[in-house]
C-alpha cells in the first residue's frame, strides 16, 4: 500500500477503505495465525493481551477462546499440559483502556459501539491486570509500515496503552498485507512502535527495520 500526499485524517479512511475490500477474511486470518504460533506459541506462563475483533480486523475470537478454555488446537501443549497463560481484553474508557482477566467466553458482552467486552458487574478491581504484567500484546490498527509505525482509529487508545508496557514485553501487530504502506505518519512524542507485524505473507520483525535500539525513522523504502 503506497499513500502518498495524505494528511493522516485522509490516510486512514483510505487504509480503512482498502481493509475493508479485502476478500477471503476468514482464509487470510487463519494464514495469519499460523505464522503467528509457528513464530510465537502461546506460553505456558505469563499473560496475553489481545484484543478482540470486529468486522473486518483480523479474527482474533477462535484463538483466544481455546486460550480461555485451555486446550488450544492449533499447537500441541507440552506433555499434553493445559495451557497456563491468562488472557486480558480491553474494554474503553472515556480516556484510556482497561484490562480485565477473562477467565470464561461467556463473561464477554456488546458494547453500544459493538465491541466485545466484560460485563459491567464483572469490571471489579480484582479482575483488572496492569499493562506491567503483559509479556505479549496483540493490538489491532488501520495501518502500518515496516518500522512498526502503527496508525490506529484516531482516539490514541492502544498508544496510551502500550506507554505503560514493560520493558521485556513483545508488542504484535495482526494484519492483512494490505494494510502495510510504505510509510506512516507518527509522532515520536506520543505514538509507540510496535516489535512486530504478521500478515498472512510474513512476519515483519519492526525492530530490525528500524534498527537495533537506534532512532525511530520513517520507512521510505518499501
Amino acid at each position: 500500500m503506497v499513500l502518498a500526499n495524505m494528511n493522516k485524517k485522509e490516510f486512514r479512511k483510505h487504509a480503512l477503505e482498502l481493509r475493508g475490500q479485502v476478500i477471503g477474511h476468514e482464509e487470510k486470518s487463519s494464514a495469519i495465525w499460523k505464522q503467528l504460533l509457528a513464530r510465537f506459541p502461546w506460553p505456558n506462563e505469563g499473560w496475553i493481551c489481545s484484543y478482540v475483533d470486529i468486522q473486518p480486523e483480523v479474527i482474533t475470537r477462535p484463538y483466544l477462546r481455546e486460550l480461555v478454555s485451555g486446550f488450544p488446537k492449533h499447537q500441541a501443549s507440552r506433555d499434553g499440559e493445559r495451557q497456563k497463560a491468562q488472557l486480558a481484553v480491553p474494554y474503553c474508557l472515556p480516556q484510556h483502556l482497561e484490562l480485565f482477566h477473562l477467565q470464561d467466553w461467556s463473561e464477554l458482552t456488546a458494547s453500544q459501539w459493538g465491541l466485545q467486552e466484560p460485563a459491567r458487574h464483572l469490571r471489579l478491581p480484582e479482575r483488572l491486570v496492569a499493562p506491567t504484567h503483559i509479556d505479549l500484546f496483540i493490538v489491532p490498527g488501520v495501518a502500518f509500515d515496516r518500522c512498526g509505525n502503527r496508525l490506529g482509529y484516531g482516539k490514541g487508545y492502544y498508544d496510551k496503552l502500550l506507554s505503560q508496557r514493560k520493558p521485556s514485553s513483545v508488542a504484535i501487530a495482526l494484519a492483512f498485507q494490505v494494510q502495510i504502506a510504505n510509510a506512516v505518519p507518527f509522532d515520536p512524542s506520543y505514538d509507540i512502535p510496535i516489535d512486530y507485524i504478521v500478515t498472512e505473507n510474513e512476519v515483519i520483525d519492526c525492530r530490525t527495520e528500524r534498527g537495533a535500539n537506534g532512532p525511530r525513522t520513517m520507512c521510505s523504502d518499501v
